[in-house]
C-alpha cells in the first residue's frame, strides 16, 4: 500500500519591460508525492500564465504545461524533512546529490520543497516518519 500527499510547488515568477509594453509572467503548479516502500514517486502538472499590458494593448494568456514525473530509490534520497506546522506546512526532501532533484520546479540547492493543505499535516508527518525510517534501515543494511 502506498501513501500519496497533495501538494503546490512554488516557482517566481518573471517580470519585464518590452519597449513600451510590460510582461509578466507566472507559474502554478500541484500535483502528488506517492511512497511505496522502496521510491518516492512525484508526479506534477501546472499552467503559466502571460499577462502583457501595452499602450493600446491588454492580453492574458493561459497555457497548461505538460504532465511530469520523477521516480526516486531511497538510495538517492538524504532526508525528508516536515516543516512549517500549522502556518505553510511543507515537505523538503533532500537529495545526496545536486541532481536528485533538480527536473522538480521551484528546487533549490538539491532540496525540493513540496507546500502542502493544512489539512494533509498529519499525513504528512506519518509519511515523513516512514520514509526516513526507510533510509535508515537502508543506510543500515549498506553499512552491514
Amino acid at each position: 500500500m502506498s501513501d500519496v500527499i497533495p501538494f503546490t510547488l512554488k516557482v517566481s515568477g518573471k517580470d519585464q519591460f518590452r519597449g513600451v509594453n510590460a510582461v509578466s509572467t507566472s507559474y502554478r503548479f500541484h500535483g502528488r508525492l506517492r511512497f511505496d516502500g522502496v521510491s518516492l514517486w512525484i508526479e506534477w502538472t501546472g499552467t503559466y500564465r502571460v499577462q502583457e499590458v501595452g499602450a493600446l494593448t491588454v492580453r492574458d494568456d493561459v497555457a497548461s504545461l505538460p504532465n511530469e514525473s520523477l521516480m526516486v530509490p531511497l538510495a538517492r534520497v538524504l532526508n525528508v524533512r516536515f516543516r512549517g506546522g500549522w502556518l505553510r506546512p511543507r515537505l523538503e526532501l533532500a537529495g545526496r546529490d545536486l541532481a536528485v532533484f533538480e527536473t522538480v520546479p521551484g528546487e533549490e540547492e538539491g532540496i525540493a520543497r513540496l507546500w502542502l493543505a493544512r489539512q494533509d499535516r498529519e499525513l504528512a508527518a506519518s509519511v515523513t516518519s516512514k520514509i526516513n525510517q526507510a533510509i535508515a534501515d537502508l543506510d543500515r543494511a549498506i553499512s552491514d
